[in-house]
């Protein structure tokens, strides 16, 4: 890729309009669907792309956006791209694709260990991308996917910010990683990132905000426990105290990352 620059500006500006205008995008399908034989995508001036599903899964997306309610515009996340040019530069380093890292790390555990995020966090992954707007329009239709998991995390309203990451692939030229977030910073210091307002459309309830939930748990616990270690009483009434005041560990579900191959 000669300008990773202009192809991450294309393409937050191409996502963003996407979710906060799904309609404008029908034409742009329409296009897509005109250019096909087969299953086979005519690009002028560069190589045709070989599709799994060909026409039929542009026209299922084309009646998906006639009925899609527009979401708010995200806005980028330094930290989370910090996080997603990590996790690039590992897929192609290594020659290996998806969501796990060469050493076993999960979407989770890198996001936190360079971010404190909020309400929810998520991922996508495409490859052998050249612009900005083809890779939106191709994590839209979701060709080859039953469950079109990349396009329900691009409209997922509660995803407020995201992070862009790009880094060469010896098998698919190039890896584009996309790390949401409701909001995200750096561990030491907030993101540069502007925040966003909420949008109206926002859904009721979540296993994310489930999990902020028990962490506030858990930070009162801490405090609890930091006061019982001052206390003057004696300590098998202090053990029998931290029993009752011991925080729960129990575990909450996270938005599960989705990852497409582009040939």
């Amino acid at each position: 890729m000669k300008n990773k620059e202009k192809f991450v500006k294309d393409f937050i500006q191409a996502h963003n309009k996407l979710r906060t205008d799904p309609q404008s995008f029908i034409p742009i399908l329409e296009d897509y669907i005109s250019r096909f034989e087969g299953t086979l995508l005519k690009r002028p001036g560069r190589a045709n792309l070989r599709t799994n599903e060909g026409i039929p899964a542009f026209e299922e997306a084309l009646e998906y956006l006639k009925t899609q309610e527009p979401v708010c515009e995200q806005t980028y996340s330094e930290c989370l791209s910090v996080v997603a040019k990590g996790h690039a530069q590992d897929l192609g380093e290594n020659n290996i694709t998806g969501h796990y890292g060469s050493k076993g790390s999960t979407m989770q555990e890198r996001i936190e260990k360079i971010c404190r995020w909020e309400v929810s966090i998520g991922e996508n992954i495409s490859y052998n991308c050249h612009e900005g707007l083809e890779t939106v329009v191709m994590l839209l239709v979701d060709d080859g996917v039953p469950d079109r998991s990349h396009r329900i995390n691009i409209f997922k309203p509660k995803y407020e910010c995201l992070g862009i990451g790009i880094y060469k692939h010896p098998k698919w030229k190039n890896s584009v990683v996309i790390n949401y977030a409701g909001e995200a910073y750096f561990l030491k210091k907030p993101c540069k990132s502007s925040k966003v307002k909420k949008s109206a459309i926002l859904s009721s309830g979540s296993a994310v905000e489930e999990t902020k939930e028990e962490a506030k748990k858990v930070s009162k616990g801490k405090k609890r426990l930091r006061m019982v270690s001052k206390s003057p009483i004696s300590r098998p009434a202090q053990r029998k105290l931290l029993k009752c005041t011991k925080p729960s560990t129990k575990k909450s579900k996270i938005s599960k990352p989705k990852v497409t191959s582009k040939p």
